[in-house]
């Protein structure tokens, strides 16, 4: 019997666990950078947009103030003044955007722009407080006259600028904090499909070696024995020989067939001597190995 060298079917089986194993363990940690990357994505986004409503807040709360202030010059409506003032003194909407800018972490740099545009506001209120005191005096072509000059259209559109070059500033420095995110998002989701597709590539190989390395030889070595079981010595094993566990399996069926088929000759052999009446013939114990040379000896001694 000629063993030819070849890998074991263990040694496959294990190096083809341990390639799906480490594949396995690459997929869960891209899988987990791919949740993290896109709870960071989603999170900017949210940012973003929240900071973007902040900067709106801001506009519009200058944008109110001046609606109010002239609404009042022009019509004398209370309401407008009353509006104007709980702005001023209680709501303090542009105030309360800034801290909570602060609160945000928006860099000093492009929280300045919002600064200034307070500081516009401001000088807009001093403005309006003298619009409102004209008012008070029944001065009102001098009231209006302060709120719908140029000097007045200047400093509101500086309050505008301000605000503008803020969302401007800001937009850009989050987008580009999402492209990078997104960037690393997109590269781990490739990395993701990368190992999923070699996953599924060595899994199918592994299926594909256990078929032809382990379950078709051993149907055959299977179907070998059940015949051997019934008597039918004549069939072969159609399995390399080699030093693989399936290839040694295959050498012990083929060899315990052989062993079979010396006991069955040598019987016969000292079944047919008797028959013819040479009792003196004995077969040669020195072929059989193990409890096959108890059966020879045995069946030698009778004659």
């Amino acid at each position: 019997m000629h063993n030819k060298k070849t890998l074991k079917q263990s040694t496959i089986a294990f190096a083809s666990g341990g390639i799906i194993l480490f594949l396995s363990v690459m997929l869960t940690v891209f899988s987990l950078k791919v949740v993290k990357y896109y709870n960071k994505a989603a999170f900017t986004r949210e940012r973003q947009l929240e900071l973007i409503r902040l900067g709106n807040d801001l506009a519009d709360a200058s944008e109110f103030l001046t609606n109010e202030i002239r609404e009042y010059v022009q019509t004398g409506d209370r309401t407008n003044y009353d509006n104007y003032l709980k702005e001023v003194n209680e709501v303090k909407t542009m105030e309360n955007i800034i801290n909570k800018l602060k609160e945000l972490g928006v860099p000093e740099d492009e929280l300045e722009y919002a600064k200034q545009a307070v500081r516009s506001s401001e000088a807009l209120t001093e403005i309006e407080k003298k619009a409102m005191e004209a008012m008070t005096n029944n001065d009102y072509d001098k009231a209006r006259e302060l709120v719908f000059n140029d000097e007045y259209e200047e400093k509101a559109q500086s309050v505008k600028n301000a605000i503008n070059s803020f969302l401007e500033k800001m937009n850009g420095r989050l987008e580009n904090e999402a492209a990078e995110i997104n960037n690393k998002l997109n590269r781990y989701i490739n990395w993701l499909m990368i190992f999923i597709i070699l996953i599924f590539a060595f899994s199918s190989i592994n299926i594909a070696l256990l078929y032809i390395k382990i379950i078709k030889p051993v149907i055959r070595l299977k179907n070998v024995m059940l015949a051997m079981a019934e008597g039918d010595l004549t069939q072969n094993v159609d399995v390399p020989l080699n030093d693989s566990e399936i290839g040694q399996l295959a050498g012990a069926i083929l060899k315990t067939k052989d062993n079979l088929n010396m006991l069955v000759a040598d019987t016969k052999k000292l079944l047919n001597a008797a028959i013819e009446g040479k009792l003196d013939t004995r077969a040669d114990i020195s072929k059989h190995n193990g409890d096959f040379v108890k059966i020879i000896e045995g069946v030698n001694k009778i004659y």
